[in-house]
């Protein structure tokens, strides 16, 4: 037991108020998150298993080779993810949802200041007949490598990317996805 206890706390560990991911962490949700930073070291991962609200305001910092996960799988009143702060993304963000839900999913990345994305980020919304919402916005925009945005059901879902300026030397995928152009990629 008290090597469980020791593996655990190696793995997940919070030092004023920012979180350290250190291996992997598998949490069922409601999981909420403190606001200052969260770290997800190399081949380290994060998985949010069926949070209804996900809501993070701080700095994310993602290895190489690192993963933050937020799914939901289960039948639920709402599906919603909100970052704001900054994110420098060096590995796997992705937020996906399946299942029957009431309201439509959001995936919110539009209150960000800073995103430096050489990793790769999915937004992926399934089995749900509503207009997902998905928004990817930041003051500063680096895009490096790869963004998919997919709804994998009709109606078409909405996509935003906001008005500031996308630097973009990557690939950007939507998929099933309404998008009015209002900034210069």
């Amino acid at each position: 037991m008290l090597i469980l206890n020791l593996v655990v706390f190696l793995t997940h560990w919070t030092v004023s108020g920012a979180l350290y991911i250190n291996g992997v962490v598998v949490e069922n949700g409601p999981y909420y998150f403190p606001d200052n930073t969260l770290d997800i070291n190399i081949n380290s991962a994060l998985s949010i298993l069926n949070n209804d609200i996900t809501t993070f305001s701080g700095t994310v910092n993602m290895d190489y080779g690192s993963g933050f996960y937020v799914t939901r799988n289960q039948n639920l009143l709402q599906y919603d993810v909100f970052i704001l702060g900054q994110v420098m993304n060096n590995g796997l963000i992705s937020f996906s949802s399946s299942g029957l839900i009431l309201l439509a999913p959001r995936y919110d990345m539009s209150g960000l200041d800073n995103l430096v994305n050489y990793g790769s980020i999915f937004f992926v919304a399934e089995q749900i007949p509503l207009n997902s919402e998905m928004y990817l916005n930041a003051v500063t925009n680096m895009q490096m490598a790869t963004i998919i945005l997919y709804q994998g059901y009709l109606p078409v879902g909405q996509v935003n990317f906001g008005t500031n300026v996308i630097k973009n030397s990557g690939n950007i995928y939507l998929y099933n996805l309404e998008y009015h152009q209002q900034n210069s990629i």
